[in-house]
């Protein structure tokens, strides 16, 4: 555990990253509506009309289309290996994002 708080890569600090957002944005947790997007691999979704969440549990990379306008401009709030192109998400293989569409 002495580890896990020392390395801010670390399991532990990302799903502290992961509380303080849901807390700071309720519309991250439960109570948020869901916009599923694509429901393979990538996983992608639109929780509470402001984030869209993409998670690829797969080697291979995956690109997806998401039809919102706002992804273009979309702020990265968490994540690694995802890239915004156009309308599409390029998601690498293990990559994740939790995106602001504002």
């Amino acid at each position: 555990m002495a580890a896990q708080r020392r390395d801010p890569g670390s399991l532990l600090h990302f799903v502290r990253r992961l509380i303080r957002l849901r807390t700071r944005y309720p519309g991250l947790g439960t109570a948020g509506d869901v916009r599923v997007f694509h429901d393979g691999y990538p996983l992608t979704y639109l929780r509470g009309d402001r984030f869209l969440v993409t998670v690829n549990p797969s080697r291979e990379a995956v690109t997806v289309d998401v039809p919102d306008d706002r992804v273009p401009h979309a702020r990265r709030v968490e994540g690694r290996g995802v890239r915004v192109d156009g309308r599409g998400l390029v998601v690498r293989g293990f990559g994740y994002a939790i995106l602001d569409l504002g």
